[in-house]
């Protein structure tokens, strides 16, 4: 004979074991959909560095054909650059605007730290920031000797 306590018993264990599988499968699958969500971001970032960083490489060169003694400190999104109107390489920097803009980037800035090494080499550190959406993606900086000078 069959006493009736024990099967209500088992049928509450029964519903206790599939909420507690619904919950590890609810559990689980917000963890992975976490998951993708960052790995997506992740990506997301990692190819708008690499176009940053080939757009600022371009900025760089052609930043380097200015002569030296004439590049200042400016920022794209100024008026004429922060600079007056009628800089000289105003051409170059507007050719850099427009490589930037193809690339999706809103403005760039370049500033620059004399540096002087030793005797035999001194010049200035160039950094080139470029930024989308008010936001600062990347940068690149590099030394810039006087000697190029010369040798031009």
């Amino acid at each position: 004979m069959r006493v009736p306590g024990k099967r209500g018993r088992r049928s509450g264990y029964l519903l206790l074991g599939n909420v507690l599988v619904v919950f590890l499968m609810t559990t689980a699958a917000l963890g992975f959909i976490a998951m993708m969500q960052r790995s997506m971001v992740s990506v997301f970032k990692a190819s708008e560095v690499a176009a940053c960083s080939r757009a600022s490489q371009t900025a760089f060169a052609r930043l380097r054909s200015i002569d030296l003694y004439s590049l200042f400190a400016l920022d794209s999104a100024s008026t004429d650059y922060g600079l007056w109107a009628a800089y000289p390489h105003k051409a170059v920097l507007d050719g850099v605007r427009v490589a930037l803009s193809n690339a999706r980037f809103d403005r760039y800035r370049v500033t620059q730290t004399p540096m002087r090494r030793d005797a035999s080499l001194s010049g200035k550190r160039v950094t080139v920031e470029v930024y989308r959406r008010g936001r600062l993606v990347c940068s690149q900086t590099g030394l810039v000797p006087f000697e190029r000078m010369a040798r031009r």
